[in-house]
Parts: structure tokens; C-alpha cells; sequence
């Protein structure tokens, strides 16, 4: 999975790829300072999830009454 990192010592925010269970980066790519990477929530963006399987709608919901 990629997830955000934003460097306290030049101000930069990275998208690194990393497992869940791997320990977060300690050095930041583009500065090379360590410790300064702290993870980005994202500020409340919506994450997009698509379901790509049978079964599944095209939209999230359907009107009422119809087959």
C-alpha cells in the first residue's frame, strides 16, 4: 500500500509504499533527514473504493421499486 509521509525538516510531503505490518521509513527521500517523517491522515480526503467483482452495482445505491 502507498501512504503519505510529510517531513518536518523540509516541508515536503512523499507517498512511500510499505506493508501494514512494516515499520514506518525513517529517512526522508528527499532531503535524507532522520526522524522527520510523520504519516499524513490525508486531512479528511474521501478514499475511492472500487468493487470489481460479481454482484456488485455500478452505483452505491438504486431506486426504490426497481429489479
Amino acid at each position: 500500500m502507498f501512504y503519505d509521509f510529510d517531513c518536518t525538516n523540509c516541508n515536503q510531503t512523499v507517498e512511500i509504499e510499505k506493508g501494514m505490518n512494516n515499520p514506518a521509513p525513517d529517512k526522508c527521500p528527499k532531503c535524507g533527514a532522520v526522524g522527520t517523517l510523520e504519516r499524513n491522515w490525508g486531512n479528511n480526503k474521501p478514499i475511492a473504493t472500487v468493487y470489481k467483482c460479481k454482484g456488485m452495482y455500478d452505483t452505491d445505491s438504486r431506486k426504490v421499486g426497481s429489479r
